[in-house]
């Protein structure tokens, strides 16, 4: 039976590597939520000084995790019933950054909620990190940049390189591509809720004025913000026509 696994997902990796299908279109969801729970184990060891009690939250903190569910069970999330979707807050206020790791665990840093300064904004990084796990950008890259095969082998069982996935992962960015497609996506995410999508624009002219040791962190995983905010400006343009 393992044989005949083997044989059937190197044919489906011979067949992908062939033709435009994504990483993310052959490789199941299971794989998202696997991953998604060594991280989270790791990402809150590592934080356990820095983390936020979910007893002790403020009224913004409050808020956001009322936006991200409302956001992330929207119809628009083909993933909303199959990732656990839970939101984590980091006390560091000079990090401007957020995160989110497969299967749907969002990390926020104090510093990116005091920078925003309605629940639009917030919502709007939201919907930006909701949209990296929806798409699974994760599994993309880490395809990408570890090959097929070794994704395969760990699904199937056949070695135990799950942790080293899992530090591999923490280490990847998001290529152009990912971080326009998790604009556009998050663009009609928080259109479908009726949230004010100038948000995404006013948060991105926000970033752009900071000084840049204060956003080194985001800028790191967020590229090209300029060109994200004309982006942004011709999706609106094109939805109000």
């Amino acid at each position: 039976m393992v044989r005949f696994k083997v044989f059937y997902y190197c044919f489906i990796g011979i067949c992908l590597a062939g033709c435009e299908l994504k990483p993310s279109n052959i490789i199941p969801v299971s794989v998202d939520v696997k991953l998604g729970e060594l991280l989270l184990n790791q990402t809150l060891a590592e934080n356990s000084h820095l983390l936020l009690d979910s007893l002790h939250l403020n009224a913004k903190q409050k808020e956001c995790i009322t936006n991200f569910k409302r956001l992330s069970h929207s119809s628009l999330v083909s993933n909303k019933q199959n990732f656990e979707w839970t939101v984590h807050f980091i006390k560091d206020d000079s990090t401007i950054n957020a995160f989110c790791i497969p299967g749907g665990h969002l990390f926020v840093y104090t510093g990116l909620l005091n920078l925003c300064t309605s629940k639009d904004e917030i919502a709007g990084v939201l919907a930006h990190e909701i949209a990296h796990a929806e798409k699974r950008h994760s599994i993309n890259q880490l395809a990408q940049q570890l090959g097929f095969q070794m994704i395969l082998e760990s699904i199937l069982g056949l070695n135990s390189s799950w942790l080293g996935l899992g530090a591999q992962l923490m280490q990847l960015k998001f290529s152009r591509a990912d971080e326009l497609e998790a604009d556009q996506f998050a663009y009609y995410l928080l259109k479908d809720k009726n949230y004010n999508t100038d948000a995404l624009l006013t948060f991105f002219n926000k970033m752009n004025q900071l000084n840049q040791v204060h956003v080194l962190e985001f800028m790191s995983t967020h590229p090209e913000t300029e060109n994200r905010i004309q982006a942004i400006k011709q999706l609106k343009l094109e939805n109000e026509k």
